[in-house]
């Protein structure tokens, strides 16, 4: 199946609520005694109803009418629940507490169905999902025909899935008008369903949407545009002597480190939710918090260099490079305490939504190398998207009763930051900005000369760092701006 714009899109738009990084689901396969699928009736066959699903006339109901102008429909919901709108996620029913499971969400797009193929969307979005999250799948099952509060579907999907709190039920219906593909999801914890499932019929029921409806899925998300604030940015050379730039124009930067080491903040001065960066290497990192506690045990005695910088060190899952950016605040307090000259954005609130693993030429050191996307409270409080990659590796072990005492890094880590509005905007442009960097020939070799007289890895040419920034783009590009990756 060729990955279209809008299918790569509701891929991500399963992924991209508050609480999605705790796993989805897998192909239609269901373990030796699991139930899989929402709680509640089970779905059989049905025979397919006389014209299109969206003219049925619901029965008569109660509740309060959200309307959403963004993309042009309308439904019926309980007021004791909270709707919200989100430009990447579309219209979210919470059913007890905002921003948490249990929820109903409905997206609308508007011209997607003319390329649209059902029959080999949903097959296609498990494995994508069974990809994602892994062993984290209870079920997953793939219905044809199936019937919910007077409308027909001709597919759906269930997953059941172990997430941080219990295990949830997730149902995924997805609607061909003649305008539009509507995807409706529901989640719920596994025999609390009732309430959930009780919204989403009403949902269904009561859907109603404003025809010859003018929306766009490009850009900031889908119908908003009019609304948003105009923002360009134009990219200037930057010559830093050393190293060269194309930075947005009026923005500040702040150089740090050397070599392998180097790194920069730039940001815009008049908000400071915009901003990139990049770091060639962080460390010292721990790898587990045994490890951390034993370089404590160390601290004024035994004579052993640097083991208050170990011991200070925040802990990273090597299995997971998205673990780097939470501890952003802890790097900056360890930069502070022991004089290391850098600095850092603050990462508040750091929420992954979607986690992208990519191999680049640091494959073969690394254990975990991945692109983020997620949601943060920005550097100037805002609330920002962002898009963060890096590798994670470490050097070759060393054990003391039992716990590997070696130190970790993380190498060619970027970050692209911008207000939640603007960033399916902007995000391509500033990307290209970071990913500029470049560094003359003498301070290459340099950089080489240096890292062997000391013992490091030697620095990354050009080249190298090119194909880093490809590859990044590549992956991010695949999945987010619907291109096939070759």
């Amino acid at each position: 199946m060729r990955v279209t714009g809008w299918v790569a899109f509701l891929i991500a738009l399963l992924m991209f609520s508050l609480i999605l990084s705790t796993g989805c689901g897998s192909k239609s396969t269901e373990p030796e005694g699991q139930a899989s699928g929402p709680t509640g009736p089970e779905p059989g066959r049905t025979s397919v109803q006389t014209g299109p699903a969206f003219e049925t006339t619901p029965p008569p109901m109660e509740g309060n009418l959200y309307e959403c102008g963004e993309q042009g429909f309308s439904f019926l919901y309980d007021q004791a629940y909270t709707v919200q709108w989100d430009g990447l996620t579309g219209v979210s029913v919470f059913i007890e507490n905002p921003g948490e499971i249990p929820y109903v969400q409905i997206y609308r797009g508007i011209g997607e169905q003319r390329d649209f193929d059902i029959k080999s969307y949903f097959p296609f979005i498990i494995e994508e999902l069974k990809a994602q999250y892994g062993d984290r799948v209870i079920a997953t099952r793939i219905y044809e025909d199936f019937s919910l509060a007077g409308k027909l579907f001709e597919r759906a999907a269930a997953v059941k899935y172990r997430a941080d709190l219990g295990v949830v039920d997730m149902l995924i219906l997805t609607e061909v008008t003649p305008d539009s593909v509507v995807q409706y999801i529901s989640r719920h914890y596994e025999g609390r369903g009732e309430a959930t499932r009780q919204a989403l019929e009403k949902v269904l029921a009561s859907y109603r949407q404003e025809a010859d409806f003018k929306g766009r899925l490009e850009d900031e998300g889908q119908g908003q545009g009019q609304d948003l604030p105009q923002q360009t940015i134009r990219l200037v050379p930057y010559d830093g002597g050393y190293f060269s730039l194309m930075l947005p124009e009026g923005w500040q930067l702040f150089t740090m480190g050397d070599y392998t080491g180097f790194g920069f903040r730039a940001w815009d001065p008049m908000n400071p939710d915009y901003e990139i960066f990049y770091y060639g290497s962080l460390s010292p990192l721990n790898k587990s918090y045994e490890n951390k506690q034993n370089w404590r045990s160390y601290v004024g005695s035994y004579g052993i260099p640097l083991a208050e910088l170990n011991a200070d060190a925040p802990v990273v899952d090597m299995n997971a490079a998205s673990s780097l950016f939470p501890c952003f605040a802890d790097l900056q307090a360890i930069s502070d305490k022991h004089g290391l000259g850098l600095s850092f954005p603050a990462l508040d609130n750091f929420t992954p939504l979607q986690l992208i693993p990519v191999q680049t030429v640091f494959a073969s050191i690394s254990t975990s190398e991945e692109i983020v996307f997620a949601s943060l409270t920005g550097p100037g409080g805002g609330d920002c998207r962002g898009k963060f990659a890096a590798s994670l590796g470490g050097t070759l072990p060393f054990y003391v009763g039992g716990v590997d005492m070696s130190p970790a890094s993380a190498l060619n880590v970027i970050g692209v930051i911008a207000p939640r509005e603007t960033f399916l905007k902007l995000e391509d442009v500033l990307t290209q900005a970071v990913s500029s960097l470049r560094f003359t020939d003498q301070y290459i070799q340099d950089g080489i000369a240096y890292s062997r007289s000391i013992g490091q890895a030697a620095m990354a040419n050009n080249e190298a760092l090119w194909a880093v920034f490809d590859e990044y783009t590549r992956q991010w590009t695949a999945y987010f701006r619907g291109d096939t990756v070759p």
